[in-house]
């Protein structure tokens, strides 16, 4: 993916014209400009890296979620099974 084309030159005149900026400010400017643009910007490579990597920790919660259902289910049933005893008992005497 590349970046749009930023054209310097007319950035400085652009700013110079105003009035706002002298030609040293202007060029201090755009090089602060071009910097930021050059430096701050996600790439398809940052993207798909990242991506990854949050895929990879939904996996990892998602197992993780699995085997704590597994044992929920598994603590559901005995608990199921010791109320039943525990009626059952009351019944019976």
């Amino acid at each position: 993916m590349s970046l749009p084309a930023f054209d310097t030159l007319k950035f400085v005149e652009t700013l110079q014209e105003n009035g706002a900026f002298n030609t040293k400010q202007a060029k201090a400017m755009n090089m602060a400009f071009s910097e930021t643009l050059n430096t701050s910007l996600v790439t398809q490579a940052d993207l798909l890296r990242v991506e990854s990597e949050i895929k990879s920790e939904i996996k990892e919660i998602k197992i993780n979620f699995e085997g704590k259902f597994r044992l929920l289910h598994w603590m559901n049933g005995f608990t199921l099974a010791m109320v039943t005893t525990l009626v059952v008992k009351i019944f019976i005497n």
